[in-house]
């Protein structure tokens, strides 16, 4: 689930499952990623990504062509 505030109006939730999971590409980076299919739009960016049990685990980065990358 992905907890965000697009464009500012409150709070909006979006459901989905991890697509991928992964090492960031870039040379010198060791960050992971995952890439969601929950729905996000502009101004979610920070928002959390939550598991099932509850527990934040992850920040949206950005959303893009159905997927929201995530670190």
């Amino acid at each position: 689930m992905v907890i965000g505030s697009p464009y500012g109006y409150g709070f909006s939730v979006g459901t989905g499952v991890v697509a991928r999971y992964g090492k960031d590409a870039a040379v010198f980076s060791s960050n992971d990623f995952m890439l969601v299919t929950a729905a996000t739009s502009y101004g979610s960016s920070g928002g959390f990504v939550v598991n099932t049990r509850g527990e934040a685990i992850s920040l949206v980065s950005y959303g893009s062509s159905g997927y929201t990358q995530t670190i």
